[in-house]
């Protein structure tokens, strides 16, 4: 998480999840992530916008970005934009 800078995509995998099993949040710098729910905007999907701090206190701990965490699967970085 240090390394991380902005644009860097996190990537997290939840097998038994209906739809795709893997879910990217992207790193906006400044601490800030941002996400879609996933759902349709008639079923209450949305944006949201949220700071690592927020996101390592989840309620769920599948979806806090830190090593312990086995669905956290890491920053990435697109090679191009390295």
């Amino acid at each position: 998480m240090d390394r991380a800078r902005r644009g860097d995509l996190l990537f997290f995998v939840h097998p038994l999840a209906e739809g795709s099993s893997y879910h990217s949040m992207v790193y906006l710098g400044e601490n800030k992530v941002v996400y879609h729910t996933g759902l349709s905007p008639e079923q209450g999907g949305e944006v949201r916008l949220l700071s690592l701090e927020t996101l390592n206190k989840h309620p769920d701990p599948s979806w806090r970005p830190v090593p312990e965490n086995p669905n956290f699967l890491g920053f990435y970085r697109w090679k191009i934009v390295d």
